[in-house]
């Protein structure tokens, strides 16, 4: 430990690009770092029309590891008629760089009207052919017209006492009354926020074949009640990925997805963004972690959200707790990995999933199972890391904690559930174990609601806040009665 130690605290300084950690355990193959990426896309990032009527352009962000862009063209059809916008010498290097063309002002004014329209993007290499192509359907949001989606503005720092709740992928499989239910409860319970997943596969399962509808609902549903949304930006679709794998085989078009993701809902104040779920649990990047390939996929993937969304806050993915698992890594080791690589001055908060059932953050226990105690410990916790690598000042965002109240956890590798009256006082512990901590952001619960989809049995069911039925268990009370 001293010997890295030593090493990460010389890196720091600069976080040279060269400068790699002593292997930490051999059960994690090392990999090679892949050459930059061929494939370019081109994403619209002026998603609705009064964005485009104020700025009479059509902003775009080109997506690309190497290769500059030359020129782009720029069509917006309305029905029959269309406009046809050009810009050549575009000043952009390698990575997601924002730009705009300016439009005809009939373009402009056709738009205003707020009549159906599409905008179309194409991008030219030396090559004079499209290397990509992007297209989108405005959203009528102009003030004029009726359908425009309402505005929640939320704080770019939100502080520990900011509630939130984590919610599984099947979220976005619920019936519309089911969802509406789901989120009344969020709202009722005081939540200030909800976690979304918003899985890659989910929205394009076929290339370029992209269905929106259960996320335009989720992220309409918590805007309408003004709860925060956190994008959780995650998984890759089968043909998007290696065989045998779960990571995407091409950073780029996994960075093209959140930059039409992030410009698809942020004309709706949604400006929260976690990358990735658990990278270091090879469960979410099998067959083996790679903090490398991870720190890779973060780096592009952030600055293209800040370029489609200046404002954006990008939260790295939320680290387990993993001490039964040899083709994992522990929450502290990867982020030292991370720190080397130099992604982290790059993201605005760090993620942490610190479960630690059944003992309490706020017990003395110092025990592997205690993943909280990985935050404060003094040599090799995580602000410490951050410390030595002066990154201190990045808040961290318990983006998932919580307790089952019965089943078994033997199929895991997990414990017993722990029992109503314990999941309660856990749910009380978390808060309190934030308070006054300067480093502290949100903290989510995991979950809202039991599972039916898995078996009663399963630890893995039962980590709700309400019964399957919608009933509320005394954590749901306890979660209620906790300021906002």
């Amino acid at each position: 430990m001293i010997a890295r130690r030593s090493l990460l605290a010389a890196c720091a300084v600069a976080l040279a690009p060269l400068c790699v950690p002593a292997p930490v355990t051999a059960a994690v193959p090392t990999r090679m770092v892949a050459f930059p990426s061929a494939h370019a896309e081109i994403v619209v990032a002026t998603t609705s029309m009064r964005d485009l009527v104020a700025g009479r352009a059509v902003r775009f962000v080109y997506i690309a590891e190497r290769g500059a862009l030359v020129g782009v063209r720029v069509t917006v059809r309305q029905g029959t008629r269309s406009w046809v916008a050009t810009r050549t010498a575009i000043p952009a290097a390698a990575g997601g760089h924002p730009s705009g063309v300016a439009l005809p002002p009939a373009a402009v004014r056709a738009v205003a009207t707020c009549r159906p329209t599409t905008v179309t993007v194409a991008a030219f290499t030396t090559r004079r052919t499209p290397v990509a192509v992007d297209r989108v359907t405005l959203l009528r949001d102009a003030a004029r017209c009726p359908d425009r989606p309402p505005r929640l503005t939320v704080p770019a720092r939100p502080s520990a006492t900011t509630k939130g709740i984590a919610v599984p992928a099947t979220f976005l499989q619920e019936s519309p009354a089911r969802m509406a239910a789901d989120l009344n409860a969020v709202r009722s319970l005081g939540a200030g926020f909800l976690r979304v997943p918003m899985d890659w596969p989910k929205v394009e399962a076929r290339p370029g074949v992209r269905r929106w509808t259960a996320l335009d609902a989720a992220v309409r549903g918590t805007t309408a009640r003004r709860i925060g949304t956190l994008g959780l930006l995650t998984a890759a679709p089968r043909w998007a990925s290696p065989e045998g794998t779960s990571y995407p085989r091409d950073p780029v078009r996994f960075a093209a997805f959140a930059a039409r993701t992030v410009a698809r809902y942020a004309p709706y104040g949604v400006r929260h963004w976690e990358v990735w779920n658990e990278p270091n649990f090879a469960l979410f990047w099998a067959p083996a972690v790679d903090p490398a390939s991870y720190a890779r996929l973060l780096r592009l993937t952030s600055i293209t959200i800040h370029a489609v969304q200046p404002r954006a806050v990008v939260i790295s993915g939320g680290l387990a707790r993993v001490d039964f698992d040899s083709t994992s890594l522990p929450a502290n080791v990867f982020l030292e990995q991370m720190l080397v690589s130099g992604v982290v001055p790059q993201t605005d908060a760090i993620g942490l999933h610190p479960y630690t059932f059944p003992v309490s953050p706020l017990d003395p226990d110092d025990s592997t199972r205690n993943a909280w105690r990985l935050i404060e410990r003094p040599l090799d916790g995580i602000l410490a890391l951050l410390r030595l690598a002066d990154q201190e000042s990045k808040p961290l965002w318990i983006t998932e904690y919580g307790a089952p109240d019965r089943g078994s956890g033997a199929a895991t590798g997990s414990p017993d559930g722990v029992g109503e009256a314990r999941q309660a006082q856990l749910v009380t512990d978390l808060y309190a174990a934030l308070r006054g901590r300067a480093w502290a952001g949100p903290a989510f619960w995991y979950a809202l609601r039991d599972r039916t989809d898995i078996a009663a049995s399963s630890v893995e069911s039962a980590f709700g806040l309400l019964h399957a039925d919608g009933r509320l268990k005394p954590a749901g009370t306890a979660y209620r009665a906790l300021a906002p």
